[in-house]
């Protein structure tokens, strides 16, 4: 007779699959209304949502139209709703948190501002930002307006923890998302990378930097684009004229107006030949081709219906 705990470890690997395959939905669209597929195509969720956003750990925001504005809640893998469709922006759920922007009133003005729930709808940070961005690694970016001379504002950004409390003060022009202990920013016109304590790990250097996925950050260097590890050194030289996030293993590429796909040593596995090209989600990824979206293996060979 299995023991206890194997019968809890079993049901956690089943629980943890069951997610994942929920986050492998992809949005679908008939007749302006939105809805999902599995990773076979099968239609899972029908379309009956004005937005739809992707699933994370189960949930998805999903919009909602009104008379004249569309409001925004969360659904489940079901395609239940959950949250009510009452925020006037919401982001997906990450490390059990949801951005959403609601409107605050002082007075006569009206202006939207950003904080935080977590599962069951209840504010955890309340609203009091003018931007922030998903929590990672713990931390969340913000971005609040300084006035810099007389009238003269300038936005800024730092980052908060998940009680709201700011651990990095806003200082930066731009920041991304935390990665591994490092998130890019950028001052004047270059970026660096910081660790969470605020300390430049990374030379301000690059004209572009992105947070690190799957241990490479994707930078541009004297007008090309590659791929650094978190020491700062090259892995993949900066030769691309446009590049994305390495997801999977792989990440897109552009020569020319065609965009390919090369591994994480910088070899070309699938030579550019598309007008668009989106990550691989398993087995397959979306790319357009003569103007029509198709699916691709990751041989590049395209995959019927």
């Amino acid at each position: 007779m299995p023991s206890f705990r194997s019968i809890l470890l079993l049901s956690f690997v089943l629980t943890v699959a069951f997610v994942h395959a929920q986050d492998s939905f992809v949005v679908i669209k008939s007749d302006e209304k939105y809805g999902y597929a599995d990773s076979t195509g099968k239609v899972v969720i029908e379309p009956q949502f004005d937005y739809a956003g992707e699933f994370s750990h189960g949930r998805a925001v999903f919009g909602k139209r009104f008379e004249n504005f569309t409001r925004y809640g969360f659904i489940d893998s079901k395609g239940q709703v959950y949250i009510a469709p009452i925020y006037d922006e919401a982001g997906d759920f990450s490390e059990g948190l949801a951005r959403v922007r609601v409107a605050k009133y002082k007075a006569v003005f009206r202006d939207l501002l950003w904080g935080f729930i977590d599962t069951t709808g209840t504010f955890v940070i309340q609203p009091g930002f003018r931007e922030v961005g998903d929590f990672r690694d713990g931390l969340a970016s913000f971005q609040i307006l300084k006035t810099v001379f007389l009238f003269f504002r300038k936005s800024q950004s730092g980052f908060i923890d998940t009680q709201g409390k700011v651990v990095i003060p806003a200082v930066y022009d731009q920041v991304g998302s935390f990665s591994n202990g490092l998130a890019p920013v950028r001052l004047g016109k270059r970026s660096g990378y910081i660790d969470e304590e605020g300390n430049i790990i990374i030379k301000i250097q690059f004209e572009y930097a992105r947070s690190f996925d799957e241990g490479l950050a994707l930078v541009r260097l004297n007008g090309r684009y590659g791929y650094i590890d978190k020491s700062g050194e090259f892995v993949i030289a900066a030769q691309f004229e446009d590049a994305r996030d390495f997801s999977e293993g792989m990440a897109m590429f552009r020569k020319g107006d065609k965009w390919g796909y090369i591994n994480k040593t910088g070899e070309v596995v699938i030579e550019p030949q598309f007008e668009d090209a989106h990550s691989f989600r398993g087995r397959k990824a979306p790319v357009m081709l003569q103007g029509e979206t198709i699916y691709i293996d990751r041989e590049g060979r395209i995959i019927e219906d």
